[in-house]
């Protein structure tokens, strides 16, 4: 299993936010949301030279709003569903902010059913138990899904 380093500073993520608990699937629901809704965000979201998003995350944290690990087995938490913005950003009506902490992330491309699992026992076994909760990263040049799990604080 290969994993590569994200060294980040603390971040903006602007975008919607939903709260697992309330039903499955929600995940995906709100992305149709915020993809549908871009147009509001586009022009305070972080973008690269070509004028692409520069960084797209589903971020996470448990109810206590601390970014700590979520919580029932990974299964109860926050997700924003959003892109990353300037620090100073003020999110549109209807949009939320968060900002999350510096850490160094380890990538690992979100392969299969159970990769989550299989990941942080790896992880772990290499002696880089996650410290925070796991954040979705999405590559701005393939679009491909990876977890990006927090295993140093900044």
């Amino acid at each position: 299993m290969e994993f590569k380093t994200l060294v980040k500073e603390p971040f903006c993520v602007i975008g919607k936010e939903i709260f697992t608990w309330d039903g499955d699937g929600l995940i995906g629901k709100v992305w149709e949301v915020v993809n549908r809704e871009f147009s509001n965000i586009e022009d305070i979201i972080l973008k690269d030279e070509q004028g692409r998003p520069l960084a797209k995350w589903g971020a996470m944290s448990s109810k206590k709003r601390d970014f700590s690990m979520w919580e029932e087995n990974g299964s109860i938490g926050l997700y924003l569903a959003g892109y990353e913005a300037p620090l100073d950003a003020e999110p549109p009506k209807g949009w939320t902010k968060w900002i999350v902490p510096g850490f160094e992330f380890r990538l690992g491309k979100i392969e299969g059913e159970g990769y989550f699992y299989r990941a942080f026992d790896e992880l772990t076994k290499q002696g880089l138990p996650p410290v925070a909760a796991t954040e979705n990263w999405f590559d701005p040049d393939t679009g491909d899904a990876y977890f990006a799990f927090p295993v140093k604080r900044l």
